[in-house]
């Protein structure tokens, strides 16, 4: 838990510094590589210690998403007008995986017993931190395409 509030604080130092977009981006990719950890890793006693520092690479990741991705509407150019509608709609599909992804991992586990129900798990929430990667690029390329024109009328071209 004590990982929570020095992610989110440093995601929000790097988003300062690089973009909301680009942090949300670069967090996934990490999410996607630590939950491919969990897929391909054997379950033996002799690999706690790995499982245990993917485990906080893993939470530091998401902490870091949570703490920058309402950043994404100004960045993205929401109106400050529908801010609230545009936050109330990121909640409930930012947070929907809150609510299915116990009852997932127990149907999963259930039907799959031991180690092949994990990786079912891991690569089912995988496909989600690339929805989620694929979705985050669409902003910076648009964030991007923005900045390259303010560049263009800066210049007078």
């Amino acid at each position: 838990m004590w990982i929570k509030p020095l992610s989110a604080l440093g995601a929000g130092f790097l988003a300062d510094k690089i973009g909301a977009s680009k942090t949300v981006s670069w967090s996934f990719v990490i999410l996607i590589f630590s939950f491919g950890v969990f897929i391909f890793t054997p379950g033996s006693p002799k690999l706690v210690l790995i499982l245990v520092v993917n485990t906080a690479i893993a939470s530091l990741a998401i902490f870091a998403l949570r703490g920058v991705y309402f950043a994404l509407l100004e960045e993205g150019g929401v109106p400050l007008a529908v801010t609230g509608i545009a936050t109330g709609v990121l909640s409930v599909i930012g947070y929907t995986p809150d609510i299915f992804m116990p009852i997932l991992g127990g149907i999963l586990l259930d039907s799959y017993p031991g180690a092949l129900g994990y990786r079912y798990f891991f690569i089912f929430i995988s496909g989600l931190c690339i929805l989620g990667l694929l979705a985050a690029l669409l902003i910076l390329q648009k964030v991007t395409r923005q900045k390259g024109k303010k560049e263009k009328i800066l210049k007078g071209e």
